[in-house]
C-alpha cells in the first residue's frame, strides 16, 4: 500500500529543490531512519506524523538532529501527548526550554467529521505543555483552518491536491487545489490583521481621527458661571468633543467652586476648577 504512494528518493530531493527556488521552506514527515539518514541534511525543520508519535526510536532519532521538531497528535488522549513530550524532555531539555517543540492538534480521519475536529482542544496543548501550537485539518473545505487561525493556531496544516475531479483516493477530497489555497491563505492572513494584538488600547486609526475626542463627551458651562461659584447640577452639560474635562467626572465636579469666570457653552478646564 504505502509503495504505491512513496516517491523515489531523486523525486523527493527534486521536490525540495523546487520549494526552495520558491523561496519556501521544506520540510516533511520522515518516517524511517534510512530516509532520516540522506533528507535530515536538506531539512531544516522535522515533522512527526501522528502514526509516530508513540513511536519513542524516531522521535528519538529525530531530536538527536536537534532540529525543530512539529508532531502531529492525531490519535492520542492527553497522556500520551504527555508522555511524548516529556520522552522528548529526556531527549534534550532544550526541545521544551527553547520551544524547538510545537504541537498540532489532529484528527487521523479522512474525511474528518466536523464534530471530529476537535479544535478546541488546540487550545489544551497550549495551556497544558505552553509550547507553540498549529492545528493538522483532515475536514473537507477550509472552514476548519480558518477557525483554528482565528483561535490562535501558529502552524496550520492542509493538503492539497492539482485537482478533486475524478479521484477517488479520499486524500484529494479533504485537499484544497492550488486557487483554494491562495485564496484560504489570503482569508487567514486578514483573520490574523483582524486579531490583532491582545492588549486593550487605543489605536493608532483611532488616535489619527481624534474619535476619543470626537465621539466622546466633555463637561460644559450649561450657563455663564461666576469666580467662586459652587458648581450645581443645572450649570452642567455633557456634550461632544470632549474639549476639556471628560464626563466620567461629572459627579466629581459638582460642588466645587469655579477659578474664574466662564460664558455658556464653554468647555470646563482642569484650571477653571478651585
Amino acid at each position: 500500500h504505502f509503495k504505491d504512494f512513496e516517491l523515489t528518493k531523486a523525486q523527493y530531493l527534486e521536490l525540495v529543490r523546487m520549494v526552495d527556488a520558491g523561496g519556501a521552506v521544506p520540510m516533511a514527515s520522515v518516517w524511517d531512519m534510512e530516509m532520516l539518514s540522506w533528507a535530515d541534511s536538506v531539512l531544516p525543520i522535522h515533522k512527526v506524523g501522528s502514526g509516530d508519535l508513540t513511536c519513542y526510536p524516531m522521535l528519538e532519532a529525530l531530536v538527536s538532529t536537534g532540529k525543530p521538531i512539529i508532531l502531529s497528535t492525531g490519535l492520542c488522549e492527553l497522556d500520551e501527548v504527555a508522555e511524548a513530550v516529556a520522552y522528548i524532555e529526556t531527549c534534550d531539555s532544550s526541545y521544551i526550554r527553547k520551544r524547538k517543540l510545537a504541537l498540532l492538534q489532529c484528527t487521523s480521519s479522512y474525511p474528518t467529521p466536523d464534530e471530529d475536529a476537535n479544535i478546541d482542544a488546540m487550545l489544551t496543548l497550549k495551556r497544558e505543555f505552553e509550547l507553540p501550537v498549529g492545528y493538522s485539518d483532515h475536514t473537507l473545505g477550509s472552514d476548519a483552518i480558518e477557525t483554528a487561525v482565528a483561535l490562535g493556531a501558529e502552524i496550520i496544516e492542509k493538503h492539497f491536491t492539482d485537482t478533486r475531479e475524478g479521484k477517488g483516493f479520499h486524500d484529494h477530497h479533504v485537499s484544497l487545489t492550488k486557487n483554494e489555497v491562495q485564496k484560504t491563505l489570503n482569508k487567514m492572513r486578514r483573520i490574523v490583521a483582524l486579531k490583532g494584538a491582545s492588549s486593550k488600547i487605543l489605536t493608532s486609526s483611532e488616535s489619527k481621527k481624534e474619535n476619543h475626542i470626537n465621539f466622546r463627551r466633555g463637561i460644559y458651562a450649561n450657563r455663564n458661571m461666576r469666580i467662586g461659584q459652587t458648581i450645581t447640577l443645572d450649570d452642567l452639560v455633557v456634550l461632544r468633543p470632549m474639549r476639556g474635562i471628560c464626563a466620567s467626572r461629572f459627579g466629581k465636579i459638582i460642588g466645587k467652586k469655579m477659578a474664574r469666570n466662564i460664558v455658556s457653552g464653554s468647555a470646563l478646564q482642569e484650571s477653571d476648577i478651585q
